[in-house]
């Protein structure tokens, strides 16, 4: 699941490189600082809370039978397939409004509407 932080990582880079090739960053440093604080950072750290929370919820569970008897492993806890679905709409729709803080003209006060 941090796979998709990863590519939001990647995607928050790639823009703050085109924003610095155009010269504009000084202008969208606010967005740029908050895209990356609330879109990177907040989907790794629930793709990170993802995993500790089914191994507390293990080590609950089963650590105090843990060697008398057969328990199962942390990944039989959580269904992966069902997850990444909710991750990639968790980052699909963030990947969504990146960059429509540059879409306004220049001299423009108008802010533009997000979907």
């Amino acid at each position: 699941m941090a796979t998709y932080g990863y590519a939001s990582l990647l995607a928050v880079a790639a823009l703050g490189a085109a924003l610095a090739a155009t010269g504009t960053f000084g202008r969208h440093v606010g967005a740029f600082a908050f895209l990356t604080a609330f879109g990177w950072l907040s989907g790794l750290t629930l793709a990170k809370l993802y995993k500790i929370v089914a191994f507390l919820t293990w080590l609950e569970a089963y650590g105090p039978v843990l060697g008398r008897m057969p328990t199962p492993q942390v990944q039989e806890l959580v269904v992966e397939r069902r997850a990444a679905k909710w991750f990639a709409a968790y980052f699909g729709r963030r990947g969504s409004r990146p960059c429509c803080c540059c879409w306004t003209k220049r001299g423009s006060s108008a802010s533009p509407r997000l979907p």
